[in-house]
């Protein structure tokens, strides 16, 4: 199994001082377990094999917050989350083609049968004959400067009594419109008081989906309960819940 690189670019805003002063750094990466880049006339392609099913997020400075949207999910919202300014990438393989080759991505096509994940590509460190034909495992680091925001949504989980319920999972997600699973967009845990926030949600929350929260607790006592939230049009959002307390929890 790959592990996950952590992209060692952070977005510092300019002539910033202190990490308060910094801008959040918004990052993703793709991972696989082979590819390589062709060539036809002008046209340069990065082919990725047996692709992760997921794309992480994560931000850096200065909140630490981590999440993942499905690859497919990626895929289908590239071009309205990055329109007319296609993102940069660092392709970065540890062994076969070993090396790291900075280019621009646009055109992404995703074959999840068999998993795999094609970019047309423009060189921009290398001309396209300079790029390996091959590459053993491989990792795609989206540049964090035309990443879409990360949406941001916190607020309280309570009982019926108003009492603040601790140690809730509080996931949002979107069904897949083929199979009805659930697709993890972001979750996290409550507080002792009901708070909870959860950050980089994902893309497809970033512009404008209607999502599922699903609210429970590991013990039982209060029902769990699904709602449709959203679309959030902005980047910091207020979502709070109410638990109805169990047949077992009365």
């Amino acid at each position: 199994m790959l592990l996950v690189g952590a992209l060692a670019v952070g977005a510092l805003a300019a002539g910033c001082g202190g990490e308060e002063d910094q801008a959040p750094s918004n990052l993703l990466v793709q991972t696989a377990e082979g590819g390589g880049f062709s060539r036809s006339g002008q046209d340069v392609t990065l082919t990725l094999r047996s692709v992760s099913a997921v794309t992480t997020t994560f931000s850096d400075r200065p909140e630490r917050a981590s999440g993942a949207i499905t690859t497919a999910e990626f895929v289908s919202t590239f071009d309205r989350a990055f329109g007319d300014d296609p993102p940069n990438a660092t392709v970065s393989s540890l062994d076969r083609g070993r090396g790291e080759f900075t280019v621009e991505l646009s055109d992404p096509r995703y074959e999840e049968a068999t998993r795999t994940l094609t970019y047309a590509v423009r060189p921009i460190d290398a001309q396209g004959s300079d790029l390996p034909r091959q590459l053993g495992r491989v990792s795609v680091f989206i540049d964090p400067d035309t990443v879409a925001p990360s949406v941001t949504v916190s607020g309280r989980v309570i009982d019926e009594a108003g009492n603040g319920v601790g140690d809730a999972t509080v996931t949002f997600g979107e069904p897949d419109s083929s199979t009805g699973q659930l697709q993890i967009a972001g979750s996290a845990t409550t507080d002792d008081s009901g708070q909870y926030s959860v950050s980089t949600i994902g893309l497809s929350a970033t512009l404008g989906a209607t999502l599922t929260a699903i609210v429970s607790r590991p013990d039982g006592i209060f029902s769990e309960l699904t709602e449709t939230v959203g679309p959030y049009g902005d980047l910091e959002n207020t979502q709070n819940f109410t638990l109805e307390r169990s047949d077992s929890g009365r």
